[in-house]
Parts: structure tokens; sequence; C-alpha cells
């Protein structure tokens, strides 16, 4: 494995959403329209405390020959009167299977109130071998200082980072009869934006829930199964798109990324499934 740690103050600051900051589970999401971002150099502080934070990611990455930028939202985990503060430069390794990321923010001495603290953004640099594997938060690792809280209750791992290749045909997925699974979607302009957790039964959405507030009164006729998933990827690969597709150790699909240039196109879809279950026979 190599371990690295480089990153970048992102130039541009994306406005904080007031619902998306008070979710339950802390997520903030954007939708994947056109984002410009100027690289600088994080604050780079080992000689002083620092507190926990988790991430998020904010737009789809698209992964490049030297690696990808990742556009991260950073949240203090503990009480600091609603603010985040100063991010410090941020870890990145990239294991086997995975990139893990944490996000330290500078060292707030205590005695705050504890409303939900705002948003900080990054720019974070990953290098070619971490194309293919999921971005987890080490925060949220058993162990971490997050693991156990609200933050994290989606598990550690926050998106998946595609290689440059795209799939020549989508996996034949024998869907349950009845299933429940929690989804972030970031691209293309839709109401199917956000982190949402679906109960399917007979291909048929029956009942969705906003997770993180950004799109609370979808209804059930426009939120996704799997299956529309991989029929939107299905039909874009026939008429000549780029899909890429990435299963988990089960083989039921946990990233589907549809179209090129995936945090700037309209037209784009991605998808990362967090969990999947269905009830036992």
């Amino acid at each position: 494995m190599s371990r690295s740690s480089v990153a970048g103050r992102s130039g541009l600051r994306w406005p904080v959403l007031g619902t998306i900051v008070a979710a339950v589970i802390g997520l903030g999401l954007t939708s994947c329209g056109n984002l410009e971002s100027t690289a600088g150099s994080p604050t780079s502080k080992t000689d002083i405390p620092q507190d926990a934070a988790t991430w998020q990611v904010i737009a789809a990455p698209e992964p490049t020959p030297r690696g990808a930028t990742v556009h991260l939202g950073v949240t203090r985990l503990g009480c600091a009167n609603g603010v985040t503060g100063e991010v410090l430069e941020p870890t990145v390794l990239v294991e086997e299977e995975r990139v893990v990321i944490s996000t330290p923010v500078e060292h707030f001495p205590g005695g705050a109130d504890c409303p939900t603290n705002d948003v900080e953004y990054l720019d974070v640099e990953l290098p070619a071998d971490a194309l293919g594997k999921d971005l987890v938060d080490a925060a949220c690792l058993n162990g971490g200082e997050a693991a156990t809280t609200a933050a994290c209750s989606l598990g550690p791992a926050r998106w998946h980072l595609p290689t440059l290749a795209g799939v020549n045909e989508v996996v034949d997925w024998t869907a349950p009869a009845d299933y429940n699974f929690q989804v972030t979607s970031l691209c293309g302009e839709r109401a199917f934006l956000g982190t949402f957790d679906i109960t399917v039964s007979a291909d048929t959405v029956t009942s969705v829930e906003s997770l993180d507030g950004r799109s609370p009164d979808l209804t059930e006729d426009d939120a996704m199964t799997v299956q529309d998933m991989l029929q939107e990827a299905n039909a874009r690969l026939r008429g000549g798109g780029t899909v890429r597709l990435s299963l988990d150790e089960q083989g039921n699909p946990r990233y589907i990324a549809i179209g090129d240039n995936l945090a700037q196109s309209d037209g784009a879809s991605c998808y990362f499934i967090h969990k999947l279950s269905a009830p036992s026979s």
C-alpha cells in the first residue's frame, strides 16, 4: 500500500445548505452542476492538538490517468458552537481495496453549545493507485472517534472512485422480491438527488425517506429501484455512452456511474449504494 497526505483547500466556497447541515446523518450534498476550484495548500500543523471530523463527498470525482480530485465537505464531530473551524492537512492511506481519508480539524478547547456544526470544503488529490476503490472515512471505522455516531450510520464507505475504463456490459442482477437499500445520488439535474432510504417490493418503490434533507418531498414515483439504475445504465451503454460499475462482495451493485464529466454534466448519473438487505426467506 502507499501513503500520501496531499490536498488543497478549494478556492470556491460552495453554499452551505441549512437543511443538509442539520440532517440526522450530517451529509453535505450538492448537485453535480458546474464546479470549478483552485487548489491551494491545506494548513499543516503537526504540533498542535487535533479534533475529529467526518466528511462527505460533495461532487462525484472523475478519474484521470493521474488519479482524481475529490471534493469533500468536512464537519467537526464535537461541540463547537456550530463552527467546524480550520481543517488541518488530511491523511490519505491507499490500501489494497480501499482509500482511507482522515480530515482532522484544529482543536477546540471545549465549553461550547452543540448546534450542528457548519461545513468546510476541501479538495483532496488522490493518486492513480486509488482508482477502482471505495473512499472510506477514517473517523467511521471500528474504533474511530465517530464510529458509533449518527454521522457514520451508513458505514465508513462514502463513495467509490471508478477506474478509467467503462464496462462493456451491465451485470445481469436478479433482484430480491423485496429489499431495502440506502443510496446516494449525486449527478445530473433531477429530483432524485441526495441520500435516501428506499424499500422495494415486486420491482416497485413502496417507501422512500430522505436521509439528508435535500429532497424531503421526493415521492415513490420519483425514487429509483436498483433495477431502474441498471436499466438506465444498459440504455446508455447501448447508445454508446460510458458506464462504470462496481459490485460488492455478494455480487450486488455497489456503484453505478453513467456518462462522462460526472460533476459537470447535467445528463450524467451516479449512484453509490451504502447498504442493501433483503428479508430472510
